[in-house]
């Protein structure tokens, strides 16, 4: 990759804005769309969309601040024919991403 698409690449990172949620809630599509981080600020359940045309190639972060449970309808890949969840701790981060049809895990890591 050269100089002029890793500068181009980290400018369109860094246009990202955050949304902030301080209590359970479901994420809508075009947030997921619009968001390239989630920041929860309590303890609380934080729900995806389901996967649709509508959030496919949706890349979303969400971090806790507190101990937050992620809930994805018909679970991870489609694993499961209810809700999945994943739980983080006070501190970690999920990267999740859409492909239309299901959500899959990509990360969970320490939040920065």
């Amino acid at each position: 990759m050269s100089q002029q698409n890793i500068l181009a690449e980290l400018q369109s990172m860094a246009s990202y804005s955050r949304l902030v949620k301080a209590a359970a809630a479901t994420l809508t599509s075009k947030e997921v769309m619009t968001y390239r981080y989630v920041d929860v600020t309590a303890a609380c359940a934080i729900t995806l969309p389901a996967a649709s045309d509508g959030n496919k190639g949706a890349i979303v972060t969400i971090a806790a601040a507190e101990a937050v449970t992620v809930v994805v309808t018909a679970g991870f890949g489609g694993a499961g024919d209810s809700k999945d969840t994943l739980t983080l701790e006070k501190g970690e981060a999920v990267t999740v991403h859409s492909d239309g049809s299901y959500w899959f895990q990509e990360s969970n890591d320490t939040a920065t």
